[in-house]
């Protein structure tokens, strides 16, 4: 890395915005506890693109679609704790809140998907299960005292949820749509 006038200029690890066109390079400053912030606002910027909840997130039903925004809420309030400097802090606490109320959609969801025979349904539990997994993952990483982890959190969970909605719901919803499950 390389430094200029007290920043530098660094490579993301992964690139969550590839599909974007963006540059994998920002030029970032550190916060006194070494968490990196965006500077360069035109290229990627894992900070200010929180995923708000917009129509093209709809899965179109509507319990799913309000478990799903209640995420994006627990996304956006990480996010906000990250910027006020408390997010250390309160990261057990996010993953212990994002860990609940997963398996509590989860198990809606393959309630219903039991319910009407979705035929993928145990595919559909593997991906659940992978983001438990990840965030077992993510436990281990705060409990160790990862400054980052933040920040590994944060991308994490935003890039399994929109693949996830997109990927894995939006089949599952399609066919429970076609039988009248809105």
């Amino acid at each position: 890395m390389s430094h200029c006038r007290g920043r530098e200029w660094g490579r993301a690890e992964r690139n969550p915005y590839a599909h974007t066109g963006r540059s994998r390079i920002a030029l970032v400053e550190r916060s006194p506890i070494g968490f990196p912030i965006p500077v360069d606002k035109r290229r990627m910027n894992v900070i200010d693109e929180i995923p708000f909840w917009t129509d093209a997130d709809s899965v179109h039903v509507k319990l799913f679609d309000l478990q799903h925004q209640h995420l994006f809420k627990l996304l956006h309030r990480l996010e906000t704790e990250m910027r006020e400097g408390r997010a250390r802090d309160r990261l057990y606490q996010f993953l212990a809140d994002v860990a609940d109320y997963a398996a509590e959609h989860f198990a809606t969801e393959e309630a219903v998907m039991r319910a009407y025979e979705y035929p993928f349904r145990e595919l559909h539990a593997q991906e659940h299960r992978k983001l438990a997994s990840m965030i077992a993952r993510f436990r281990d990483q705060e409990a160790a005292g990862d400054p980052a982890a933040s920040l590994s959190v944060l991308r994490g969970m935003r890039e399994w949820i929109s693949g996830h909605l997109q990927v894995t719901d939006r089949p599952c919803t399609e066919f429970l749509n076609a039988r009248g499950f809105r």
